[in-house]
């Protein structure tokens, strides 16, 4: 046997945050008893996958050799446990190795600034696996308000829509230009496929990422869809959270604010 057929296939679905992440993830789980034989996934909710996903959210805030050394140790420990499996493929899902959602920072956002780095960090660290990257792209303007929403609901965000949209700093030109910037910037290859052109399909988004990963129409036909879809803070939710007297309030506060609304509610949505 040569050195490129020994080579684990280790199909690597990095995001991006707010493409049908979570409803993939879902299925993923939800359908592990139904993968073919020799095919092991590892979903978001594995202990180590959320760990990398910490540690590449670590690195992304501090990109220094120890957060490198810890982010490296923990992916050796995931293919590990790959190989002791018996994986001949396998297929794992986290936004987060390409560190935090992107959000207002100093009054700008650049996302995914160390995606790159952290895919060369991975990818270089055993000659015995083949890391097959894949990203979801989504309209950006689309995309920008999904963001917006999923930023007011979990971190209290008080910007307007248009005010964080224009703070959205596109230095490569779009998501699709930071797809180029992170393929080169790790030596990797990397898959896009569209967010909107899974939607119409039977299992929804993720289906491209599953062929993609080897499946076969027929290995998914017993496969049970997921109606999942994260939609984030509503429109009354958004209006509360960014207009005053609350848009106005420290941080702390509003955080407290949307929890006792919520509470009073019973819903993020309303």
């Amino acid at each position: 046997m040569d050195r490129e057929s020994s080579r684990l296939p280790v199909y690597l679905h990095c995001g991006f945050h707010k493409t049908g992440t979570t409803s993939f993830q879902t299925l993923l789980k939800r359908n592990l008893a139904r993968l073919p034989e020799g095919v092991v996934c590892l979903p978001f909710a594995h202990p180590l996958v959320r760990n990398l996903g910490t540690l590449a959210k670590a690195y992304d805030r501090s990109p220094g050799q120890s957060n490198a050394a810890a982010l490296v140790e923990v992916w050796n420990q995931i293919v590990a446990e790959l190989r002791a499996a018996g994986a001949r493929r396998a297929l794992i899902s986290s936004e987060n190795i390409f560190g935090r959602v992107p959000t207002v920072r100093g009054g700008m956002v650049r996302p995914y600034p160390h995606a790159g780095a952290i895919l060369r960090l991975l990818a270089s660290s055993s000659a015995d696996i083949d890391i097959r990257a894949a990203i979801y792209l989504r309209d950006e303007a689309a995309w920008t308000r999904s963001l917006h929403r999923h930023l007011v609901r979990t971190r209290a965000l008080n910007v307007d829509l248009d005010r964080f949209a224009r703070s959205i700093v596109w230095p490569e030109g779009g998501l699709s230009g930071i797809v180029d910037r992170i393929a080169r910037e790790s030596g990797c290859q990397i898959r896009l496929f569209r967010f909107e052109a899974d939607l119409s399909l039977r299992l929804g988004v993720g289906s491209s990422m599953l062929h993609f990963a080897g499946l076969t129409d027929k290995d998914l036909l017993n496969w049970e869809a997921v109606p999942i879809r994260n939609e984030g803070a509503s429109d009354a939710l958004v209006q509360f959270m960014t207009s005053p007297p609350i848009a106005l309030l420290p941080l702390p506060l509003r955080h407290m604010t949307l929890r006792i609304r919520r509470r009073l509610l019973g819903s993020w949505l309303a």
